[in-house]
């Protein structure tokens, strides 16, 4: 077996060793619970949630979904290392002292201003990928441009330690030519480890800190201080240490700097040349085939928890998601209870509207049948229509209620709802296009025609039999018997004492009676029509007018939408939907957070000079 054959075989090993779960067999490799992660953090990427912040985060997130699992499905792949600088930094004076002997006999002379990618690797390595666009299309977003084919020159050699090693030299991040720019950015993809290589006029220049900020926590760094025999050597200690609080600035915990004179390893003379041997052992010898998968497993981890850390940011304080998830959990009970609200206020209109109806109704028909039940009682009750010309009496509610007022209570009650759903939902930056296009005014006319539609198909009860007509006789027909009996005993006593006054006074107690009967009767009926409006009607269960959506009893309304108000609880009930299902999003992404953390501690630790 060859020696590089040998190396795979022993790496490969070390490889699969390394990638298998601490719990066991049985458990999901870590590669395999990564591939899983990245798929539900696209379910929840991609599902759009009603929060204005969320949109705006994941526009284009789709691609960026496409991106992670092309490179999870790329982890067998040779190791990516770009060499990224500024103009003047010596990349193409590093790249020549890395090189050796192997390489140096197949490149070609690197010039200053790389305008194109130069691609140096193993002859047997498959490296088609890198000639292709970082990432497949996505339906219904746009494709990321591929870059020319002519952009990549590629330099094979036979080096046996660089088997699974791919350097690839790029043009000047700080370059004018926007293509040269584009071109980085289009290949930035494949990168699994940036070596970034600045010098000490450099070392603070914004454009390599702002590259270097675009890219912490999606790629490995390894970080070249080069020309480092420019300073004094007194003074070397205290610009590594200065470079290294640039980099803690910008967010790496423990930044490793190599300070490295790369034209003295050019030269030869590779001791003289700093922490040059470092980054040469280090890419030939101590990067082997398991330490490459982990660095691709740690590169897409990282990646994936930065994409999560992302959308986690970008609509909560800080990245919590569970007290936000809470929050519209509780937005959705408000919105839920004024639902409950609206019915509550619509089903009072309906039931007062019927009551007075009912109430007027029944009381004629009161009237109507006992007039219909000839004897003394018919005729009491005759006189007293003609004389109150069928007016209700006070206190029966009867009669329906003046125009426009319960429209002005069930505008008022919409107005209500909405202003106190906006109230709930604007802080949360929660967008409800279904709330904002209810108009109170309109919904009002709706629903007082509803109100009254209902109220009109109220009936009174049906009339009585003859039955009726005796029992409601009885008492008058005493009393009257009573009275004439007490005339005629009067007369027979001594007719000189009976006058108009004595009949007037019999008369009076005979109407008393009647109308004490008739307020009986007529107590005895709107007990009856009480005991119907709850049958038929059952009282809301709502909070009163002016109530807070706190105070609702009885939950959400029924499943049936409240007439006339039926667009407004729609609307209420579409938005306290998504509500609900976004907070069971963010639970999972904050789950899913939690996930990749653990997932993160079980990694294979990786060589100290890489930052993350």
């Amino acid at each position: 077996m060859s020696e590089g054959a040998s190396e795979r075989a022993a790496g490969g090993a070390t490889g699969s060793a390394a990638s298998q779960p601490a719990g066991g067999e049985g458990m999901p490799s870590p590669v395999e619970e990564l591939r899983a992660a990245i798929v539900r953090l696209g379910e929840i990427a991609l599902r759009p949630l009603p929060l204005r912040a969320w949109r705006e985060v994941t526009a284009g997130v789709g691609a960026r979904i496409a991106e992670l699992q092309a490179r999870a499905e790329a982890l067998e792949q040779v190791l990516v290392v770009l060499v990224f600088g500024g103009t003047g930094v010596g990349k193409s004076t590093l790249l020549n002292a890395l090189a050796g002997e192997p390489v140096v006999a197949v490149s070609h002379e690197v010039r200053a201003f790389t305008d194109r990618l130069h691609v140096y690797h193993h002859a047997d390595a498959d490296v088609s990928f890198l000639l292709e666009g970082p990432a497949r299309a996505v339906a219904g977003e746009p494709a990321v441009p591929r870059f020319d084919r002519e952009a990549v020159v590629l330099h094979p050699h036979r080096a046996a330690e660089l088997r699974d090693k791919v350097v690839v030299d790029a043009p000047d991040i700080d370059s004018i030519v926007e293509r040269h720019r584009e071109l980085v950015q289009s290949f930035l993809a494949h990168v699994d480890v940036v070596l970034y290589v600045t010098s000490p006029e450099k070392y603070k220049d914004r454009v390599g800190s702002r590259a270097i900020e675009a890219l912490r926590g999606r790629k490995a760094f390894l970080f070249v201080l080069n020309q480092i025999d420019r300073v004094r050597p007194e003074q070397r200690p205290e610009l590594l240490a200065d470079f290294e609080l640039v980099l803690r600035g910008m967010g790496f915990e423990a930044p490793r700097v190599l300070a490295i004179d790369a034209r003295r390893g050019s030269a030869g003379e590779r001791e003289a040349a700093g922490d040059l041997a470092v980054l040469d052992g280090l890419l030939r010898h101590r990067l082997r085939l398991a330490e490459v998968r982990a660095i691709k497993e740690s590169g897409l981890l990282a990646h994936v928890r930065a994409m999560v850390r992302e959308l986690a940011l970008a609509v909560a304080p800080e990245g919590e998601l569970a007290p936000l998830a809470a929050r519209l959990e509780a937005a959705r009970a408000a919105l839920q209870a004024e639902r409950a609200a609206l019915a509550a206020a619509l089903e009072r209109e309906a039931r007062a509207a019927a009551q007075r109806a009912w109430a007027s109704a029944a009381r004629e028909q009161l009237l109507a049948r006992d007039a219909a039940a000839g004897g003394p009682y018919g005729l009491f009750v005759r006189l007293l229509r003609a004389s109150t010309g069928g007016i209700p009496a006070a206190g029966d509610g009867a009669g329906p209620p003046p125009d426009g007022e319960a429209r002005l209570r069930l505008e008022a009650a919409a107005a209500r709802a909405l202003e106190r759903a906006h109230a709930v939902l604007r802080p949360l930056g929660v967008e409800a296009p279904a709330l904002a296009a209810q108009q109170p005014a309109a919904l009002a006319v709706e629903a007082e025609g509803a109100v009254r539609r209902r109220a009109a198909l109220a009936t009174a009860p049906a009339p009585a039999g003859p039955w009726r007509a005796v029992a409601v006789n009885a008492l008058p027909a005493a009393a009257v018997a009573g009275a004439l009996a007490t005339l005629v005993a009067a007369l027979l006593s001594d007719p000189r004492q009976v006058g108009l006054g004595t009949v007037a006074a019999l008369l009076l107690v005979v109407l008393a009676i009647c109308y004490a009967q008739h307020l009986v009767l007529r107590w005895l009926a709107r007990r009856r029509l009480e005991r119907r409006l709850h049958a038929e009607l059952p009282a809301p269960a709502g909070p009163a007018p002016g109530a807070s959506p706190g105070t609702a009893g009885g939950g959400p309304p029924a499943a049936a939408a409240p007439a006339g108000l039926a667009p407004l609880d729609h609307a209420l009930a579409e938005t306290s939907a998504a509500l609900g299902a976004a907070a069971v999003q963010l639970r999972r992404l904050g789950a899913l957070e939690e996930e990749l953390e653990r997932l993160r501690a079980r990694t294979l630790r990786l060589p100290r000079e890489l930052n993350w």
